[in-house]
């Protein structure tokens, strides 16, 4: 039962002491004791205050007493919760233990199973509080989170401050001393970053900082130094400094982030998911930087160039320079026609879809326009530079191919000049000048179109360029408008939004992945689709499968779609899909979606398109991540903010009918969050002796009768209804949660409301018996889901428990109300069969005495004891008397004794509260005394008690009320009696000045000690609370002041 949990118990008896050490170890729990406070205060600084609970006597002969060192350890654990153990009748000193911090106080006699209650209490406490410490600490890890990503869009032309701000989250979120970004070479001179914060470092942790932070960009590994005093990768001089743990995490390929703390060990697990997170929003912010600076001076060069006015800088869209190139060289040096042939260096390929002609018509080009052939005319130029072809025909130019001299000869070229397009080392096409006359070509032509193509590679490498920077700002512009939306689905729909502007595509297809459970969640988004219904049932993740594919090798790029063995398929027919590629959506190790490009015309995905869509997918799967974990976390802090209810309901409350209803409420509130709120929820009681179950409890109010009018107040396991048994007759019968997405597939499901589609039922289980079950009914088929499935086993765990404290209260009290009893009959003289039997038991002896002196005296003896005999005679006088007070007693009527069975009838509740009320009414001759009632109970209900003694509980409460109002002028009484659940409740409500402070807490309690002269010692209040526990009622205080004293009195109403 323990479960490890460690308990410090302190107390000089060492009679108590050793037994309740070794009673709590064998529950189960680690147990540490000791005789003094000192003692106490060492053992608490050894083990760093962890410990679970601390019992400390408080009477303790050596050293402080127990509030004393309880107050000596919280100043250093303010967190360490004390009972207080005092000697029997020490109410003061227990309230003052509370209010010294003291979680509770007990007495030594107490009994040791509330020991372990109280200890178990503390644990569920404790362990709630840790939870919800946990959800807090995440709900602010999402806050800054979310304010380092607007910080990267607000603020992405100034990375320092983009930086500065990840750095502080990272330190404000790991709570360390400080940080630091370390940026390699050449990325740190062109960003300008110092290492860390503010001030300066020392030089000496500079250099250690620096030369860790080498050895992590070498390893691409991150480092975690949990005391630097004691580890070899560092100097453990950095000690002096204040750096005594440290972690450090690679930023992609650029840096590293760090964090220190002035304590060892200071991070832990949830820091590394935290600053991978950060260090993966630098990356990305850094890659924009860069990004963004460049394109910035490529922008620049290319307007300085577009300011020559040359005809090429005239154009800026890459099209229309080529076509511009091509028309200006073949007027310059007037040749026949012209074609340019851009290169992509990157991926070593003729970008043929931008290929341009002048001076050739469409049909001929067609047959050329086609991938150059390796060691070609376009291979032999791009390694030469330049080369003239004084005739196509001559057969030792063998790198003339056969296709190329059937196009030459269909145009009419004898002859052309091919020249390298270059900026600097990188080639970015080949330029033909044909001419259809053979022609030698001058040393100047040649200069002049060496000229020509260095102009026209820089328009073409600016163009391109240019291009880029148009995209990636529309990219940057997209990405900051989703980026900044917060729910899910405004998110991914942004998010493919965004990529169809960015990437100029036609289709666009974003799934969203549930890690957790391996599937796809809901419908994709899509935009550009001709039938989005087929599309919504791609949801297979198997192997050979697109989808399968896609997250097993995280992207995949394809020119040729049709043919391409992952994408082809039906979607890519049917769509006119020429080109597509997929990209699985990740946020470090967490896989968020897939996303999928689609073009209606041929693409080629070059190195640079597949950059963007890499960027811009890491873009989009945090945007979705981040709303992801906010979604999660609202979810999380319901769930925990009900559990944290019920887990103080389970220490707080002893109202089974309120605990249920409570339970119902929460089942409701925490059920449904993806389906919409459930229509309701019931519990029904098991009964194992019957194998049966009971409809007692529901919610929303009505619904209970509604349903016992349905299927009737019991349903029997054996029969069932119409031979069914229901949803939650078969998770009692199996004790397993059953789950029924649709209950029209259900062959136990009852259809107790029409409604219905979907169904939850949990039992309750409590050791190895069932005590009933919760049962939760949605309108929607799959409205209840996995999570509400854990959400109510979750609950029902909090309820069962809550259930079996307040059965183990009511034993108590049955046990405590039986020895009551007792005792109060006994000295109030009200014992009355016990008191009947002693006199007729002593007047029969006395009787059978003188009949055997009268037997045994024979006559001869009784004529000499003449003296005798007057004495016999006088006892014969005085037994002639008795048996005439036996005769009278036997003729007086006695109630019954105070019993649970013996004189108990069935009696109407609002009949006799009106006959009590009235009548003392009547005895009290009190015409000033004005009776309000509100009777909402049905005249019809009756509870089973004794008539004499409900009625001397009624006519104490009614009298305490009378005598409560008897200095003040309006005396007004009220009498309410309702429902409560499957109870009768009586409440009367007086106008008197109510209860002194001094006496509520001793109320019905304890008899109250009164000066001399005052009326009232509390026995009548104590008297009429026995009567009414004896019949598993209950009499407590609802309220008490200036207006008046309410008290409550409840019984179980006859047939529930």
């Amino acid at each position: 039962m323990g479960n490890n949990i460690r308990v410090l118990l302190v107390d000089d008896e060492k009679a108590f002491r050793e037994p309740m050490a070794e009673w709590l170890r064998r529950k189960g729990y680690v147990v540490d004791a000791v005789a003094n406070g000192l003692e106490a205060i060492a053992y608490v600084r050894q083990m760093k205050g962890q410990y679970d609970a601390a019992l400390l006597d408080q009477t303790l002969v050596e050293g402080p007493d127990g509030i004393e060192t309880m107050k000596r350890i919280h100043v250093e654990y303010p967190e360490l919760l004390v009972i207080i153990i005092t000697g029997w009748g020490e109410r003061e000193v227990g309230v003052r233990a509370l209010r010294e911090g003291a979680y509770r106080y007990i007495s030594k006699s107490v009994d040791s199973d509330e020991i372990d209650i109280l200890i178990q209490s503390i644990v569920e406490l404790r362990e709630m509080q840790r939870k919800l410490a946990l959800t807090e600490r995440e709900r602010e890890w999402l806050r800054t989170l979310l304010e380092v990503t607007q910080a990267m869009q607000s603020q992405m032309d100034d990375i320092k401050s983009v930086l500065k701000s990840i750095g502080e989250a990272a330190k404000k979120l790991t709570q360390a001393h400080d940080w630091g970004i370390y940026l390699s070479e050449p990325w740190k001179a062109r960003l300008a970053v110092n290492l860390s914060t503010e001030k300066e470092w020392n030089p000496l942790l500079k250099d250690e900082i620096m030369r860790l932070s080498d050895l992590i960009m070498k390893s691409k590994h991150p480092a975690y130094i949990p005391d630097t005093a004691q580890d070899r990768r560092i100097n453990a001089a950095v000690g002096k400094f204040g750096i005594r743990s440290l972690w450090s995490v690679p930023i992609g390929q650029v840096g590293v982030l760090s964090v220190c703390s002035q304590q060892p060990h200071q991070f832990g697990k949830e820091d590394w998911e935290v600053l991978k997170m950060l260090a993966s929003q630098a990356d990305v912010a850094i890659q924009n930087a860069i990004l963004l600076e460049e394109r910035k001076q490529r922008v620049n060069e290319l307007q300085k160039l577009r300011e020559v006015g040359t005809l090429m800088a005239e154009a800026v869209k890459l099209p229309e320079v080529l076509c511009r190139i091509a028309e200006g060289v073949k007027a310059l040096l007037r040749a026949d026609s012209a074609s340019i042939w851009p290169f992509d260096a990157v991926r070593k390929h003729f970008e043929i879809e931008w290929v341009a002609k002048a001076g050739i018509s469409d049909e001929e080009f067609s047959k050329i326009k086609q991938q150059p052939r390796p060691g070609g005319n376009a291979d032999t130029i791009m390694q030469a530079g330049f080369r003239f072809i004084e005739n196509v025909e001559n057969p030792d130019y063998t790198f003339i191919g056969q296709s190329s001299r059937s196009f030459f000869s269909a145009i009419g070229v004898k002859c052309f000049a091919g020249v390298a397009l270059k900026v600097g080392e990188e080639p970015v096409g080949v330029l033909y000048l044909n001419y259809n006359q053979l022609r030698n070509f001058s040393k100047e032509e040649e200069a002049t179109l060496r000229t020509f193509a260095t102009e026209a590679a820089l328009a073409i490498k600016k163009a391109r360029l240019y291009q880029q920077v148009q995209q990636i700002l529309q990219h940057l512009e997209v990405t900051a408008d989703f980026m900044r939306l917060g729910n899910i689905e405004e998110v991914l729909h942004g998010a493919a939004k965004g990529v169809a502007e960015a990437l100029n595509c036609d289709i666009v297809i974003l799934y969203q992945y549930d890690e957790s459970e391996k599937g796809i969640i809901d419908n994709p988004v899509t935009l550009g689709l001709k039938d989005e219904a087929p599309v919504r049932l791609m949801h297979n993740l198997g192997p050979g499968t697109t989808l399968g594919r896609i997250l097993e090798l995280g992207e995949h790029y394809a020119d040729q779609a049709a043919t391409d063995p992952i994408m082809q398929g039906e979607f890519i027919e049917r769509e006119n899909v020429c080109s597509s590629a997929g990209i699985a959506l990740r946020v470090g190790e967490h896989t968020v979606g897939i996303l999928f490009v689609n073009y209606r015309t041929s693409h080629h995905f070059t190195e640079e398109d597949r950059r963007l869509v890499r960027t811009f997918a890491t873009q989009a799967a945090i945007a979705i991540y981040n709303a992801e974990l906010y979604e999660k976390e609202k979810k999380i802090s319901a769930h925990l903010r009900s559990l944290y209810t019920a887990g103080k309901m389970s220490i707080a409350s002893v109202d089974k009918d309120q605990v249920l209803n409570a339970v119902l409420d929460m089942a409701l509130e925490i059920t449904g969050i993806s389906g919409g709120r459930p229509l309701f929820a019931n519990f029904q009681t098991y009964d194992a002796e019957r194998d049966e179950m009971i409809f007692t409890h529901a919610r929303p109010d009505g619904v209970l009768p509604e349903l016992q009018q349905k299927i009737g107040k019991h349903l029997s396991l054996k029969d069932g209804y119409n031979g069914r048994i229901g949803i939650i007759g078969k998770a009692i019968k199996t004790r397993q949660t059953q789950w029924v997405p649709d209950v029209n597939q259900c062959s136990d499901y009852i259809p107790y409301v029409v409604e219905t589609r979907s169904e939850i039922a949990v039992p309750f289980i409590a050791g190895d018996r069932v005590i009933g079950a919760l049962n939760v009914e949605h309108l929607e088929v799959n409205g209840l889901d996995q999570k509400d499935k854990e959400a109510l086993e979750m609950l029902a765990t909090q309820a069962v428990i809550a259930v079996q404290k307040i059965e183990q209260l009511e034993e108590l009290r049955n046990a405590q109300g039986l020895l009551a009893a007792r005792t109060a009959l006994a000295w109030m003289g009200i014992a009355s069969s016990t008191w009947r039997h002693e006199i007729n038991k002593y007047a029969a002896t006395i009787s059978d005495d003188i009949w055997l002196i009268r037997r045994k005296l024979p006559l001869r003896i009784t004529k000499l004891l003449r003296p005798v005999m007057r004495k016999v005679r006088d006892i014969e006088e005085y037994l002639h008397r008795i048996e005439k007070l036996l005769k009278l007693i036997r003729e007086i009527p006695i109630n019954a004794p105070l019993s649970a069975e013996e004189g108990v009838e069935s009696l109407e509740v609002n009949a006799l509260m009106q006959e009590r009320v009235f009548r003392l009414l009547e005895a009290r001759a009190a015409a000033e005394f004005r009776v309000e009632w509100n009777l909402e109970l049905p005249d019809t209900a009756r509870v089973r008690v004794s008539r004499e003694w409900l009625r001397r509980a009624i006519d104490l409460l009614v009298q305490n009320a009378f005598e409560a109002m008897e200095e003040i002028s309006q005396k007004t009484l009220t009498v309410k009696t309702f429902h409560a659940g499957q109870r009768a409740e009586i409440r009367l409500k007086d106008s008197g000045n109510g209860i002194p402070p001094e006496i509520v807490n001793k109320l019905l309690r304890e008899p109250i000690s009164k000066k001399k002269g005052e009326r009232g010692s509390g026995m009548g209040l104590l008297l009429a609370q026995l009567i009414v526990q004896t019949y598993k009622g209950d009499i407590r205080m609802i309220s008490t002041g200036p207006q008046g004293t309410e008290m409550a009195l409840s019984l179980p109403l006859e047939g529930d």
